[in-house]
């Protein structure tokens, strides 16, 4: 019988196998749902330490997906982090320490609208005070992609999204 911790190590060793130059494993924040294991904070630090020193090991770059309660200690294990829907759900000021250690941090939205909405384009004004990169994706799956247009990029971020980052 294959170990559990041997999977992930395999499936990264698969990734590097494809000519992947990073890998963004998920479940990384198993501990703060219902696992039924009773894993526990120090449980998903260790879990995730090992997973990013063995990307590393492998040549691999590591995201962390998620786990924003424990950005700040997995700082150091972790070359960039991705999140999904951190405007709607108030979460990208919690990347603040990633953007203080000049860490990349890509985020998603998603909506059904091919041309956006007007709160991607109120996201894509708080990219640079969040320090985040945004895109907009439909929630279907397909390859639409919306980035965010450089005359928002240029435009002030409303006071009312600052006020996420100071949190």
């Amino acid at each position: 019988m294959v170990r559990l911790a041997q999977l992930p190590p395999q499936r990264l060793e698969l990734c590097k196998s494809k000519g992947f130059v990073a890998a963004v494993p998920e479940g990384l924040d198993a501990y703060a749902n219902a696992n039924g294991v009773g894993l526990t904070a120090a449980d998903q630090i260790s879990y995730n330490t090992f997973l990013a020193n063995a990307a590393h090991n492998l040549g691999l770059s590591v995201g962390l997906m998620n786990d924003l309660d424990q950005i700040g200690q997995l700082l150091p294990s972790f070359d960039f982090f991705v999140n999904e829907e951190c405007m709607k759900y108030s979460e990208c000021g919690l990347y603040k320490p990633a953007k203080l250690a000049n860490l990349p941090v890509w985020q998603v939205e998603y909506g059904s609208s091919s041309t956006g909405t007007t709160f991607f384009q109120t996201v894509c004004k708080c990219q640079s005070t969040w320090g985040v990169k945004s895109i907009y994706k439909y929630t279907s799956i397909n390859t639409f992609r919306l980035e965010c247009a450089a005359k928002y990029l240029s435009m002030a971020c409303p006071y009312s999204a600052r006020r996420l980052l100071a949190n």
